[in-house]
């Protein structure tokens, strides 16, 4: 028992020193890797007890706060705009994981094998934009690119197929529509293949009505978890004061504390 005492004890160290001092993206992944928040939610904020949590509750690691989404307007008033992430933040897929939808492709499709030709294509199509323009971030046209055989069919029942399976965390949806009502501007900013006017469209047939501006790492040539997005999103939205929620502890908290940007992180129960 003492044992364990010593390293809980030596886990919620780490997890400090990561949060405050780390900026080395190794450092950084390792903790993702390892603890993916729970650590941190275990240890630096009020319990939520496991089991007991009900929709999604807004970490804020900096104040040792949690909140839902209905209370959590105390916090951004002091920010003229707030960012927010996409996938598992705003949209959700209601398969068990990303690539499963690649597998519905391929059935509708008559493809049996698809989902693994597209995992690959996709892996070689970062590997060849990474060797010829230093940068992994790629659109769905460079992944189809590198699918023998494939059309623009296939891309368009990849789309349908998103647009079939994301659903909507009805208390994101209303804290959305209120901070726009409230006069906050809106942005999303996404690590993501598809480009902004697609994503646009899942966020409509989803049920969003969203009028603000959707930053995406395929069209800008960089991602948050390479820390290159936040800045070029600072600049370009014209925003004195930036809070950002998402739900990847190293692309969304740590990268945007890094510039300088408040971070809650959203975890799902």
């Amino acid at each position: 028992m003492e044992i364990r005492r010593i390293i809980r004890r030596a886990d919620r160290a780490l997890c400090i020193w990561l949060l405050e001092r780390s900026s080395l993206p190794q450092k950084i992944m390792y903790y993702q890797r390892r603890y993916d928040g729970q650590i941190l939610q275990s240890f630096l904020l009020p319990p939520v007890a496991r089991g007991q949590q009900e929709g999604c509750i807004l970490m804020d690691y900096a104040g040792r706060r949690a909140y839902r989404p209905a209370d959590v307007y105390g916090f951004l008033e002091g920010f003229d705009t707030v960012s927010f992430d996409l996938f598992d933040t705003l949209l959700f897929r209601d398969t068990p994981s990303p690539a499963d939808l690649f597998g519905l492709v391929g059935r509708e499709l008559g493809i049996p094998d698809f989902q693994r030709s597209r995992i690959a294509a996709e892996r070689a199509a970062r590997r060849a934009k990474r060797q010829a323009a230093g940068t992994s971030e790629v659109t769905l046209t460079d992944i189809y690119s590198m699918l023998p055989g494939a059309g623009r069919s296939h891309m368009e029942e990849e789309l349908r197929q998103e647009q079939c399976h994301c659903r909507i965390d009805t208390a994101m949806r209303q804290l959305v529509e209120v901070l726009c009502r409230r006069g906050k501007q809106v942005v999303i900013i996404s690590d993501m293949y598809l480009t902004a006017e697609q994503l646009a469209a899942l966020l409509q047939c989803a049920g969003y009505t969203f009028p603000g501006h959707l930053y995406v790492s395929s069209q800008y040539g960089c991602s948050k978890a390479s820390g290159g997005l936040f800045p070029l999103v600072l600049r370009e939205c014209g925003a004195k004061r930036m809070a950002h929620i998402g739900d990847n502890f190293a692309s969304d908290i740590l990268m945007a504390r890094q510039a300088g940007v408040p971070a809650l992180h959203c975890l799902q129960p």
